[in-house]
């Protein structure tokens, strides 16, 4: 019953704010920065992170690396658990990797990667880089709700998994 409340009110609150702002201009906007955060452009970067970059640099790109793996397989674990639909749906062809996977929405995996980047940059860059990223994840992730790829709750709970894990590998692994 708690979690049908939860349902209710998440979908509620993401579909409200959603509808009131709507406008061409800035969903196209909103899709052009929603891929600021795709794995296919962080993956070029850091592996040009990896090849190309300082010795701190390469240990940050191996530690992102790291836990964005442990962190993904939990999340489509969650994801296999939960089965929730997105609110479109279906995900667009442009952003599934894994179709079957990608059609649930809970946890968001986009959130997951972002928000795991402020994390495991503090000890390699300090608090500023940290809380850039950690506002860059929040805004970027934020134009996922606005697309209606994800509820505001997966978006949340992708973001609290995503530095967890990060913040497990880093004390417990690294």
């Amino acid at each position: 019953m708690t979690t049908n409340i939860f349902l209710r009110l998440d979908n509620y609150v993401s579909e409200s704010v959603v509808e009131r702002f709507q406008h061409a201009s800035l969903k196209r906007a909103a899709a052009v920065l929603t891929h600021l955060g795709d794995a296919v452009l962080h993956i070029p970067i850091f592996l040009y992170f990896y090849f190309y970059c300082s010795d701190n640099v390469r240990e940050f790109a191996v530690a992102t690396f790291y836990s964005t793996i442990i962190g993904v397989l939990i999340l489509y674990v969650i994801r296999l658990s939960f089965k929730r639909r997105r609110p479109i749906g279906d995900m667009p062809k442009e952003f599934a990797v894994v179709p079957l996977l990608e059609n649930y929405s809970f946890p968001s995996g986009h959130a997951l990667r972002n928000f795991l980047f402020s994390v495991t940059a503090y000890p390699f860059f300090g608090i500023y880089a940290s809380a850039g990223l950690f506002f860059f994840a929040a805004f970027i992730t934020s134009t996922r709700v606005y697309l209606k790829l994800h509820y505001l709750s997966d978006i949340l709970a992708g973001g609290a998994l995503g530095m967890a894990t990060a913040l497990a590998y880093m004390k417990y692994i690294h």
